[in-house]
């Protein structure tokens, strides 16, 4: 249940909140992460560093050593190691001399780490004291005959011990410089002190603070910058309209997936313009073709009334008239409702397997009881079956007859139909010996209420539709049509369907 509370509540948040809140809480929780990281070692990052520190004090007093007189030196030859937080002491097990470096809590230290007795070497050392693992040191050293020499060392051992509430961290080490002996004391004061610890956290959470906030700001221009192309596309978007199809999103840039989202847009809004353009010239041409016929039927109407009630020749004229507009409206209606419901997906298809053959032998016997003066001839090769819906592919025949009927002349109009197959496709043709179409013209015949000629069209009764209805009928069985015309002489429809 709580689980889609969350989830119905960032539903609500704009994509630009989410992308923020998203980056936003990654590198917050990257930042949180880090930081706890650094709190929870800043004790052993201190100790390293502390460790370094008196490791490198350490080499560069027995530097110092080798470079001069022990004997005869001073703390204040030391100053190469000078160093405000160490503190250190030198001895020589064989002269007893020690040299002493103080750091500003003092030499002390030793005297509280150390059981403090008469022995210099402070041999002694507490049981309390963590004494870390030697590991051995390998130093080339130059020669008095420029060679060079390999020296052996043990690192200094390190040691913990808390005085007074504070940590320090010693290490004593043993020397062999010569022919002499030495030790060498070095303490340092750690950093991991209650008050510093307390000073560091305050700061990581300021740091944090800073770093969460940075975070979310650099969230909000990442998600800008990523939005900046879909707001393009709503301004856009708002600019167009039913009367205005002509705006495009500007697609340069980088080839990225807004890119892809803005040509795709682009597309939508092609293939939209491209639709209302067809729907407008549909309503146009379904409106031209509606009030002529009616007009016509309205002035018969007229002429009738006026003088065909006294005048047998005007009223047979007019009533043949009226009869041959209402057919043609008739027509016209049926094929609007029929591509109506087409395009809403209305109508019913029942594919099953049919004689192709008997098909159009069918057409043909009603095509010669229609029209007897042209000649209507068959080939086929085999008895093909088909798998479709034999009410609509007949209706595709007729489309076709019709068109062939039209423009062929009835003395020498010949209307052939082929039914044949291959391996995978079965093929249907219509071909008549008529008036042709021309190159440019065979790519809009199947275009609503598109003529090749306006006035012929009139005179032959046609709507314009019948090849609409062909090409839709074409595409529910999945099948290819294609046209081969000559201007003069032939057209020829075919239709190919697919045997899977």
């Amino acid at each position: 249940m709580s689980k889609m509370k969350i989830k119905g509540f960032f539903s609500n948040f704009k994509l630009s909140t989410k992308i923020t809140l998203f980056y936003g809480s990654v590198f917050s929780i990257a930042v949180i992460i880090l930081s706890a990281f650094v709190f929870k070692n800043a004790a052993a990052i201190s100790r390293n560093i502390a460790e370094e520190e008196i490791f490198y004090a350490e080499k560069n007093i027995r530097k110092v050593i080798l470079e001069e007189d022990f004997e005869n030196l001073s703390s204040d030859d030391f100053s190469k190691i000078k160093n405000d937080n160490i503190s250190a002491i030198i001895t020589n097990k064989d002269t007893e001399k020690t040299i002493k470096f103080e750091s500003e809590d003092g030499i002390n230290v030793f005297e509280k780490a150390y059981p403090m007795n008469e022995n210099p070497e402070l041999n002694n050392l507490d049981e309390n004291l963590i004494i870390m693992p030697q590991s051995i040191i390998v130093e080339k050293e130059p020669t008095q005959d420029n060679s060079i020499s390999i020296r052996m060392f043990d690192k200094p051992n390190f040691m913990v011990h808390e005085i007074d509430g504070d940590k320090y961290i010693f290490s004593k080490t043993d020397m062999n410089i010569g022919d002499d002996d030495y030790i060498v004391l070095i303490s340092k004061k750690m950093i991991d002190s209650r008050i510093y610890m307390n000073r560091f956290m305050i700061t990581l959470l300021i740091i944090d603070f800073v770093g969460i906030l940075l975070s979310f700001l650099i969230g909000k221009y990442i998600s800008g910058l990523m939005l900046k192309p879909v707001r393009k596309i709503m301004a856009t978007a708002e600019v167009i309209s039913g009367n205005d199809l002509s705006k495009r999103i500007d697609i340069s840039g980088p080839d990225d997936e807004m890119k892809e989202l803005s040509v795709t847009f682009n597309k939508m809004i092609e293939r939209l313009e491209e639709s209302f353009e067809k729907q407008n010239r549909f309503v146009s041409d379904a409106s031209h073709e509606l009030r002529t016929p009616i007009s016509v039927i309205q002035g018969y109407a007229k002429l009738i009334d006026r003088w065909g009630k006294d005048d047998p020749k005007v009223l047979k004229e007019s009533i043949d008239s009226i009869i041959f507009e209402t057919e043609h409206m008739s027509s016209l209606t049926k094929k609007l409702l029929f591509l109506a419901k087409s395009d809403q997906s209305l109508i019913e298809v029942h594919k099953e397997n049919f004689c192709l053959n008997k098909l159009i032998e069918e057409t043909m016997r009603e095509a010669e009881l229609i029209d007897g003066k042209r000649k209507f001839l068959m080939d086929t090769e085999k008895e093909i079956t088909l798998y479709g819906d034999e009410s609509l592919i007949k209706q595709l025949l007729w489309i076709f007859t019709e068109n062939a009927i039209k423009y062929t002349s009835e003395e020498k109009g010949k209307i052939l139909y082929k039914a044949y197959e291959d391996d995978k496709n079965i093929y249907l043709s219509v071909k008549d010996n008529g008036i042709g179409i021309s190159e440019e013209n065979i790519k809009y015949i199947f275009d609503r209420f598109y003529r090749v000629d306006e006035s012929r069209n009139k005179s032959l009764g046609g709507t314009g539709l019948g090849l609409s209805i062909a090409k839709w009928i074409v595409s529910v069985h999945e099948a290819e049509i294609d046209v081969l015309s000559e201007p003069g002489k032939e057209t020829e429809f075919i239709v190919k369907f697919s045997k899977n």
